[in-house]
C-alpha cells in the first residue's frame, strides 16, 4: 500500500483537478511532461495510377468527403463521376458571398447582399482545430492559405437574464474571478491541512505559491486571499497622467456557480476541439473545396470537370457485378463501385435490396439541428467599444452564440454570425419565419451590446440557414450519444454493402467536422483500391 503521508504526483494532480479545475491540472500535466504529443497523421492513400483502369466509380455528393474520394480514385486510374444534387460543391463547408442565392425547403429565396470587399458568411463549418491533422495536411497539399481563428477573446461576453441583472459581463472577468475564488479556497485548505493527504512543509509552501500565482492572490498575513486582479480587466482603462483606470470587481463565487456560465462558454476553451491554436482558410471555409476542384486528374482535366451539379439520385441498386443508379432526370448508370456521402436517412429510401439490419442501423443515425443567422455590420463597434477582436460571446437564449470575425481587424465593417444554435434551440429558431429569426438575433445582440447592436446591423444583409431544412441535408451532423456511437460501430462491421461504400463525416468518429469527412473519403478510396488490388470482384 502506498504511504499516505507522502502523496504521489497522481494524488496532487487529482486535487488540482478537483479544486482548481481541469485547466490547472492540464497545465501541471504539461509541466511534468506527462502529456504526449499527438501522433503524426498517416499519409493519404496513394493508389497506383493504373490500378482502376477499366473500372468505373460514381461518388454521390460533392462535399469534402466526396471530392476527396473522387480525387484519389481518379488519380488511381478509375473512371469517376461525382454527382451533386445541389447547384454547388462543398457541402456544409459553405461560404456565402454577395449575389449568392439559396432557399430552404418550403422557404423563401434568400439573396446575399454584402457590400464589404471580400465579405462572406460561413454558413456551415467555421474552424479547423490544431489536432485535425488530415484537414491541415490536405490544406498543405492543396495550397490553401490559413490564418488564425480566434475562438476566445477574454473580452467576449456572457449574458443570462438571471445573472447580474441581465447585464453582460466579459468572460475574462468571470473566468479569473472563478480562478481567484477557487485558488483562495484551495490555499485555505492547504494552510489548515484540510486535505486528506497533507504535503511535506516544503512542497506545501511551493504548492501554495503555485496556487497564489494561478489565482493571482494577495498575501494577507498567513493567508492568501483574492481581492481582484488586473486579469479581470478595466471598466475604465488606464492612461497617462492621473488616469489610473478602474479595475472590474471580482464576481462572487456564489454568483458564478448560479450563472450557467459553466455550460455557456466559460470552459469551452478546455475542449480539445477549441484549444488554441485554431485556424481557418483565408477567404472562407469553402476555399478547401475550391482547391479540390482545381486539382489535376488524368486526361488533362481538373476535378471540377467530373463534377455534375444539380444531379440528384432517385434510385440505387446493385447486382453481383455492378451498382446501378437512376437519376432524377431519368438517366440510368451502371458502375463497378458506388461511394455515397449522403446522410443515412436520405440514402435508405433510395436504396433497393438493403438488408433489414443494415437499413435499421442506417435509419437509426439521428442528426443534430443547427441554425445560423448572419448580418453584415455598418461598423466594427465590438472592437472599438468593447475591445473584442474575434471570439464568441455566449447567451442563454435560443440564438446561443455570436461569432465575431477573426480577420479584417480595424476595417469599416464585418460579417457577424449573429446566431449559432444547436439541438433544441436550433429547432425552435428554425421554426420561426425568417423575420422572426432575424428579430431573435437582434434582441439577443442588444443584450450583449445595448443601444448599439441593432443600429449597426445592415438589415438588408440578413441571412439564415437551418441545416435540417436545407435541400438534400439531414441537419448539422449526426449525434455523438452512446446509442448513435453503438450504431456506428455496428455499421462499420456491416459496410460496405456489396459494391456500395459509405463516406462523409457521419461515417467517422468525428461527425460534423471536416476532419471526419476527409478521413472517411480517404478510407472509401483506400478500401476500393485494396479490393481491386486484391483481385476481388
Amino acid at each position: 500500500m502506498a504511504d499516505l503521508r507522502t502523496p504521489t504526483r497522481r494524488t496532487v494532480l487529482q486535487r488540482l483537478g478537483q479544486w482548481g479545475g481541469a485547466g490547472l491540472a492540464f497545465e501541471a500535466l504539461t509541466a511534468l511532461g506527462l502529456l504526449a504529443s499527438p501522433p503524426a497523421r498517416a499519409e493519404p492513400p496513394r493508389l497506383p495510377p493504373d490500378l482502376g483502369r477499366g473500372r468505373s466509380v460514381v461518388v454521390i455528393g460533392a462535399g469534402l468527403s466526396g471530392l476527396c474520394a473522387g480525387l484519389l480514385l481518379a488519380r488511381g486510374g478509375f473512371d469517376v463521376a461525382i454527382l451533386e444534387a445541389t447547384g454547388r460543391a462543398g457541402g456544409r463547408s459553405y461560404s456565402m458571398r454577395n449575389g449568392h442565392s439559396f432557399a430552404e425547403e418550403g422557404g423563401p429565396r434568400q439573396r446575399v447582399d454584402f457590400v464589404g470587399e471580400g465579405a462572406y458568411f460561413n454558413a456551415g463549418a467555421g474552424r479547423i482545430p490544431r489536432n485535425h491533422g488530415v484537414v491541415l495536411d490536405w490544406c498543405r497539399r492543396l495550397g490553401v492559405a490559413l490564418e488564425p481563428y480566434i475562438f476566445m477573446c477574454e473580452s467576449n461576453l456572457f449574458q443570462n437574464d438571471a445573472f447580474n441583472g441581465g447585464q453582460a459581463v466579459p468572460l475574462g472577468q468571470l473566468r479569473y474571478s472563478l480562478y481567484g475564488a477557487l485558488a483562495e479556497l484551495l490555499d485555505k485548505a492547504i494552510r489548515r491541512q484540510a486535505l486528506d493527504l497533507p504535503l511535506p512543509p516544503g512542497e506545501r509552501d511551493a504548492l501554495r505559491g503555485l496556487i497564489a500565482r494561478y489565482g493571482d492572490l494577495t498575501r494577507r498575513g498567513e493567508a492568501f486571499v483574492f481581492e481582484g486582479s488586473r486579469r479581470l480587466g478595466y471598466s475604465d482603462p488606464p492612461g497617462a497622467g492621473d488616469a489610473a483606470g478602474t479595475l472590474r470587481p471580482p464576481i462572487p463565487l456564489e454568483q458564478i456557480v448560479g450563472s450557467d456560465a459553466a455550460d455557456l462558454g466559460l470552459f469551452s476553451s478546455m475542449l480539445l476541439s477549441w484549444q488554441n491554436s485554431l485556424l481557418e482558410p483565408v477567404g472562407g471555409m469553402d476555399m478547401i473545396a475550391a482547391a479540390f476542384l482545381r486539382q489535376d486528374i488524368p486526361g488533362g482535366r481538373q476535378l471540377r470537370d467530373i463534377v455534375q451539379l444539380n444531379c440528384p439520385v432517385a434510385e440505387i441498386g446493385q447486382d453481383a457485378d455492378t451498382a446501378a443508379l437512376r437519376l432524377a432526370d431519368g438517366r440510368r448508370m451502371r458502375v463497378d463501385f458506388l461511394v455515397s456521402t449522403m446522410a443515412p436517412t436520405l440514402f435508405t429510401p433510395l436504396a433497393h435490396g438493403l438488408p433489414a439490419e443494415l437499413k435499421a442501423d442506417l435509419d437509426a443515425i439521428r442528426f443534430v439541428a443547427a441554425t445560423k443567422v448572419g448580418f453584415e455590420t455598418r461598423s466594427r463597434f465590438w472592437e472599438a467599444d468593447d475591445g473584442i477582436y474575434g471570439g464568441i460571446s455566449f447567451l442563454k437564449e435560443d440564438i446561443s452564440q455570436v461569432w465575431y470575425p477573426s480577420a479584417g481587424f480595424g476595417s469599416p465593417s464585418g460579417v457577424l454570425t449573429a446566431a449559432y444554435a444547436r439541438g433544441a434551440p436550433a429547432e425552435r429558431l428554425a421554426a420561426l419565419p425568417l423575420g422572426g429569426r432575424f428579430e431573435a438575433a437582434l434582441r439577443g445582440g442588444e443584450k450583449l451590446h445595448p443601444n448599439r447592436y441593432r443600429a449597426n446591423m445592415r438589415l438588408a444583409s440578413a441571412i439564415s440557414v437551418a441545416w435540417a431544412q436545407m435541400p438534400y441535408f439531414a441537419g448539422g451532423w449526426s449525434y455523438e450519444d452512446e446509442a448513435t456511437l453503438a450504431t456506428y460501430d455496428r455499421l462499420v462491421k456491416r459496410l460496405p454493402w456489396g459494391r456500395v461504400y459509405m463516406a462523409g463525416d457521419t461515417f467517422s468518429h468525428l461527425p460534423g467536422w471536416q476532419e471526419g469527412a476527409l478521413s472517411a473519403g480517404e478510407l472509401a478510396a483506400r478500401q476500393i483500391g485494396e479490393r481491386v488490388a486484391a483481385g476481388r470482384r
